[in-house]
């Protein structure tokens, strides 16, 4: 079995080999290829597939991941560290004039998504049927969050609620406009997660209200595509875990604050969850030793083989030593072998 036909079978709840496993490897990447985590890399879309290939082929886990870079451009001021993800700055949109000079989001005409989509066309060209191909695209509130600055858009989810939706509609039909772009390289995966939605930062009435119809319309429109959708909440789920029916997603990627068997029994044969192993405390202050009874553990709590998926509780850092990872991807294929084939 392929990594590709494991992934697609465990979201359609057919039998599996093993549990498929995510390792969220994309930052160290460059690493591999002596290169960092920046601008430039984020700017060379065949230097990005090369790193994340030649890293691949060390973890060997199930997927190929590539970083969208859509809310830097759909114009969030960031500013670059020398090896990590971009940092946010100050917001720029902040009044509903703002919001209608935006115009329309063409990912081909911005040098940043165009890199990222021609990542995931090389990697599909490379890899052929071998691999799932994904795409991280910054979910709407925090992209928007990141658009208006995050204080000022949160006071007004309660102040100014028509510029949040104005602004929400916008980065939704950017995120669409990227997914549709990312279809036609070869891409099967759309991932968004959206921690200032969660209920660390939000309550579950105003993620009810004003972010809920949002992430319903852009998994909506992804699945009209053809994409396999991934929704990744992001922080402390359970007061919002029983909303997230209504979003049609084929995977539910948790935090490591909620517990991966517990999802798997309240969505079983309705969508696939994923998660949640601790970057922080496993991956990064753990070791292959470690990481190997943890993730024994972690395949003997889950009561089916299939429509579960093992990854990081959320997206690492550069730092994460490459061979936890690995550690992480072979004990996951040695447990959940022994766990057999439903």
């Amino acid at each position: 079995m392929t990594s590709r036909e494991r992934v697609l079978n465990a979201i359609r709840f057919k039998p599996v080999d093993y549990i498929p496993v995510n390792a969220k490897k994309e930052a160290m990447a460059p690493s591999v290829v002596g290169r960092k985590l920046n601008r430039d890399y984020f700017l060379d879309g065949p230097g990005a597939a090369e790193a994340e290939i030649a890293l691949m082929e060390i973890v060997d886990d199930d997927f190929c991941v590539t970083t969208s870079s859509v809310s830097v451009a759909l114009g969030t001021d960031v500013e670059w560290p020398e090896n990590d993800y971009p940092q946010r700055k100050a917001g720029v949109i902040k009044t509903m004039e703002d919001v209608e000079a935006m115009g329309e989001f063409d990912p081909w005409k911005n040098e940043f998504t165009a890199a990222s989509l021609e990542t995931a066309r090389i990697l599909k060209q490379k890899l052929g049927d071998e691999k799932v191909i994904e795409t991280v695209v910054s979910g709407v509130f925090n992209t928007a969050s990141g658009l208006a600055g995050i204080e000022h858009f949160m006071q007004s989810l309660i102040t100014d609620k028509p510029f949040v939706k104005a602004l929400c509609d916008k980065v939704v039909d950017g995120m669409i406009a990227y997914a549709k772009a990312f279809k036609e390289v070869g891409g099967d995966i759309f991932f968004s997660p959206d921690a200032s939605s969660s209920p660390s930062c939000i309550s579950p009435k105003l993620y009810a209200e004003q972010a809920l119809p949002h992430h319903i319309r852009w998994a909506r429109e992804v699945k009209k595509l053809g994409l396999i959708s991934c929704y990744h909440p992001c922080g402390g789920e359970y007061p919002i875990i029983d909303m997230m029916k209504d979003i049609d997603t084929d995977i539910l990627w948790f935090s490591d604050m909620v517990d991966l068997s517990v999802a798997q029994q309240i969505f079983y044969r309705r969508k696939a969850v994923a998660g949640d192993v601790s970057g922080p405390d496993v991956l990064f202050l753990g070791n292959p030793s470690s990481i190997d009874e943890y993730i024994k553990n972690k395949c003997a709590s889950l009561k089916h083989k299939s429509g579960a998926m093992i990854h990081p509780g959320c997206g690492l850092s550069p730092n994460i030593p490459i061979e936890n990872l690995k550690a992480m991807v072979d004990a996951t294929r040695k447990y959940s072998e022994l766990a057999g084939a439903e």
